[in-house]
């Protein structure tokens, strides 16, 4: 209920209730009171991060923390400026205590940081979140020395398990192989249905999500975990290396 207290069971912290939103998509509804399933919002907390449980203050308890994915991507992000610097890092370290799938590490010496998360989406949106909150810009920047070492491109290699219907078995086999995927197996699940167990180069799962609800009308499921790195194809890094100089002249 809005204006009443409920208590934040991982710190011991009472909080007050200053504004109660039901959620309706991306839809905000002010209401005063909440019942049981109503997916809501609480305005005016200043001591709770995400995955932290909120409850009765006469009846505490402490929920069991959400697991999230690991983290599948990385990019570098550098202010304009060094007198950004300070508020680029405390803009990140709110961002990443509002979600937790959302890290990053700073490179004192390079005076950027690295910001990891789920996907290109993902941190696309971390990005432009920084723009608008923080007013700063965000760049990635290769060294010339790099040039000099003879460097190999690696890119990530995704480990991505689909459980489609079964009339969609050899459909969804054929996309991970014009993906570049390779296939290892075909495991069993319960109902009868089939596992597809395949490594992806994670270049060619980027809206992957949209692809298996387009294909497959939505009946289809996946999970994706970061595998291992492997070394770019030569052609392809050629390929990126040109577009890089072209952006460079």
């Amino acid at each position: 209920m809005t204006g009443s207290y409920i208590l934040n069971s991982n710190k011991g912290k009472k909080e007050r209730i200053g504004r109660l939103l039901k959620m309706h998509a991306n839809r905000r509804e002010d209401v005063k009171v909440a019942v049981t399933r109503d997916i809501i919002a609480l305005a005016g907390l200043k001591d709770t991060i995400t995955g932290e449980t909120l409850c009765d203050p006469d009846n505490p308890i402490v929920l069991e923390r959400m697991d999230f994915p690991k983290l599948v991507i990385k990019v570098t992000v550098k202010p304009k400026t060094k007198a950004d610097i300070d508020r680029m890092e405390t803009g990140l370290i709110k961002l990443a205590q509002k979600d937790p799938s959302f890290h990053f590490s700073y490179n004192e010496e390079t005076n950027s940081a690295i910001i990891n998360g789920m996907g290109e989406l993902h941190l696309e949106i971390i990005v432009d979140r920084l723009k608008r909150e923080f007013i700063l810009a965000a760049r990635g920047s290769f060294r010339e020395g790099m040039k000099k070492a003879s460097p190999k491109l690696l890119e990530p290699i995704i480990k991505v398990k689909i459980v489609p219907p079964n009339e969609h078995l050899g459909v969804v086999s054929g996309d991970l192989n014009s993906s570049k995927g390779q296939i290892n197996s075909y495991g069993d699940k319960l109902g009868g249905l089939k596992i597809v167990d395949a490594l992806v180069p994670l270049a060619e799962m980027f809206n992957y999500g949209s692809t298996v609800r387009s294909m497959r009308k939505g009946r289809a499921s996946y999970t994706m975990l970061l595998a291992k790195f492997d070394v770019v194809p030569q052609q392809i890094q050629n390929q990126i290396a040109s577009k890089e100089e072209a952006v460079a002249a």
